[in-house]
C-alpha cells in the first residue's frame, strides 16, 4: 500500500506543478498580449503628442505677440496659399503637356527618318535632357530593337 500512496502523492505533486506551468504560460501570454497593445497605443499616441507639443508652442508663440498681427498674417498667408496651390499646379499640368507632347515629337521625328510603321513600334528608352531622346525601333512581336536614334526635339535632328 505504500508503493500506492506514493504514487499518489507523486502524481497530485505532478499535476500540481502542471496547473502552475500551464498558469504561468497564460500569465505570461496575456502579458505580452496587454504590453504589446500598451506599446503600439504609445507608438500612435506619441506621433499624436508630438503634434499636439507643436501646437501648444504655437499657441505658446502667439500668445506673446500682439492679438492683433498673427490674425492678419493668418488671413494673409491663407489668402495666399490657394494662389500659390492653383499656380503649381498649372506649372506642373505645362510641365506635363510639354513633356508629351516633346515625346510625341521626338517618336513622330523618328519615325519620319525611319519609313514605314509596319510591324513596329517606336520607345523612347532615355532622355538625355535639353530635348535630346534616345527613340528605339522595336518589332511589335518580339520587342526587340531594331534600330536606334538620338533626337533633339528643339533642333528636329534626327541621328
Amino acid at each position: 500500500m505504500s508503493k500506492h500512496g506514493r504514487n499518489d502523492e507523486e502524481s497530485s505533486v505532478l499535476k500540481v506543478l502542471l496547473i502552475i506551468a500551464v498558469l504561468a504560460v497564460i500569465v505570461s501570454l496575456v502579458y505580452g498580449g496587454i504590453k504589446y497593445t500598451e506599446d503600439k497605443k504609445q507608438a500612435s499616441n506619441g506621433s499624436n503628442n508630438s503634434k499636439n507639443v507643436t501646437t501648444i508652442k504655437k499657441d505658446d508663440e502667439s500668445a506673446q505677440k500682439p492679438t492683433d498681427e498673427p490674425e492678419k498674417e493668418t488671413t494673409e498667408e491663407l489668402e495666399k496659399e490657394p494662389e500659390n496651390e492653383q499656380i503649381k499646379e498649372e506649372n506642373e499640368e505645362k510641365k506635363e503637356e510639354v513633356s508629351i507632347s516633346d515625346d510625341d515629337k521626338a517618336r513622330e521625328l523618328a519615325k519620319q527618318k525611319y519609313g514605314s510603321s509596319d510591324g513596329v513600334y517606336f520607345n523612347i528608352d532615355h532622355s538625355l535632357g535639353n530635348g535630346v531622346y534616345e527613340v528605339s525601333v522595336r518589332d511589335k512581336q518580339t520587342t526587340s530593337a531594331i534600330e536606334w536614334y538620338r533626337v533633339n526635339v528643339k533642333t528636329g535632328t534626327v541621328e
